[in-house]
């Protein structure tokens, strides 16, 4: 919305009373810091990189501390953005 109240303004179709009026009413409805509810477009859902970090500690044995290291990111911040369990204390060796 406010891509678009600009746009009115610089090519003349509203003048700057009328911005400043819309813009006043944009922040009075909160829209200044988030699009309407109907106008919201839903964040995407990752795929391909929750796979990897899968195969990363399943696969190729990476413990949570390498991960840290690698992202530099906590583990909490990894598993609550990509869906990670918590690693047991037990991994398979082959």
């Amino acid at each position: 919305m406010a891509a678009l109240l600009v746009r009115a303004k610089t090519t003349g179709a509203i003048d700057h009373y009328k911005s400043d009026y819309l813009w006043r009413q944009m922040s009075s409805m909160g829209y200044r810091t988030m699009e309407p509810p109907e106008l919201a477009i839903e964040r995407e859902q990752s795929t391909l990189f929750p796979a990897m970090l899968r195969h990363l500690t399943e696969e190729l044995g990476y413990t949570e501390s390498d991960l840290e290291q690698v992202l530099m990111l906590h583990y909490a911040e990894i598993s609550a953005m990509y869906g990670l369990q918590k690693q047991s204390g037990l991994r398979l060796v082959n």
